[in-house]
């Protein structure tokens, strides 16, 4: 059975038009990808950063406050704590009892989040700064994002005598994230038409070395076809490239030059060698008619004078060896 193919062969045109391409579109995939994970690692180091200053910040509040109040986290006036936005804030006492607790929105905690949000608590009450993040319940009403623990200190100073912990987090569809968000989408975008207007161009340039590299082939094909049908006066077009087609096509004209040069060779010795076969022919053909005549004369007895036959016979002997020195010099030729 035929086995046909499912698509038609592509010409070297095409080759290396789709090869450039290729080429160019997986370095800007490449670039894109190198490009985006370099802005989000940026983001969220500067995102990590900014929260964590801002844990510092109200955590050496809070500890002012602490210390101007009395030491009593009953007098305390802890909503008049100064947040940079809508975040998750929570403050507790030295022994982990929640004072405050803040939370943006409908948002909640999912419940593998809490685990994480106490581990945080308690270092922080162990004088450990950490932060990290949550990952949230992956719904829309569960809290996402940044979160940085800090240890509350008397006074806000970073000797002063453990009084509580504070659990600072941003959600990430808040504007503060959003922002980021926005502009990593703005620089995707701005990757995307840059990256078709590279493909583009390398289009058109690939279109124009194609047809550069396959000019000289395809004169090539032309000249080849003419000879295979018998006219061996084609020639290709060189090419001004000075390179390896230029070499090509110089030496396939060399090559039809010899081979026309050896067909008309060859034609004009069978034009020689026919009209060689017809003067022979013609040369043999004299001789012959005259042994025929003379054989059939002696032959039919028109000849009676024995003189006359005597003469005769030596007639054909001349011809008989006038056709031996022509089949002698037949022979030498063929030799």
């Amino acid at each position: 059975m035929k086995r046909t193919d499912a698509f038609p062969p592509l010409s070297l045109r095409l080759k290396l038009v789709l090869s450039y391409l290729i080429v160019a579109l997986g370095a800007i995939l490449i670039l894109a990808i190198v490009v985006s994970l370099a802005t989000q690692n940026y983001f969220a180091n500067s995102q990590r950063d900014q929260l964590r200053s801002e844990g510092e910040y109200i955590a050496q509040q809070i500890g002012h406050l602490y210390r101007a109040y009395g030491g009593d986290w009953r007098t305390v006036p802890l909503q008049q704590i100064q947040t940079g936005g809508p975040e998750l804030l929570i403050i507790t006492n030295q022994n982990g009892d929640r004072l405050l607790q803040i939370q943006p929105g409908s948002l909640r905690l999912s419940d593998d989040d809490i685990p994480v949000l106490r581990q945080s608590l308690i270092l922080a009450l162990q004088g450990q700064e950490n932060d990290g993040r949550l990952q949230g319940g992956g719904d829309n009403s569960s809290f996402s994002g940044l979160y940085v623990s800090e240890p509350l200190r008397y006074n806000g100073q970073t000797n002063g005598n453990m009084i509580g912990a504070l659990f600072v987090a941003v959600p990430e569809r808040f504007p503060r994230a959003s922002v980021q968000l926005a502009f990593l989408a703005n620089v995707n975008q701005a990757i995307l038409i840059a990256g078709a207007g590279v493909a583009l161009v390398v289009i058109l340039f690939s279109l124009f070395l194609a047809r550069r590299f396959t000019r000289p082939l395809e004169s090539l094909t032309t000249a080849a076809e003419q000879m295979r049908q018998g006219d061996y006066s084609k020639r290709a077009d060189p090419p001004k490239s000075k390179d390896e087609l230029e070499r090509l096509a110089v030496t396939f004209n060399a090559m039809a030059d010899t081979i026309e040069s050896d067909v008309t060779e060859l034609r004009h010795q069978e034009q020689l060698r026919r009209d060689l076969l017809a003067n022979i022919a013609h040369d043999l053909a004299t001789p012959l008619t005259a042994i025929q005549g003379y054989s059939e004369a002696l032959a039919d007895g028109v000849i009676a004078d024995e003189e006359a036959r005597q003469e005769t016979a030596q007639l054909i002997g001349r011809e008989v060896q006038r056709l031996r020195r022509l089949v002698g010099d037949v022979q030498q030729m063929t030799s």
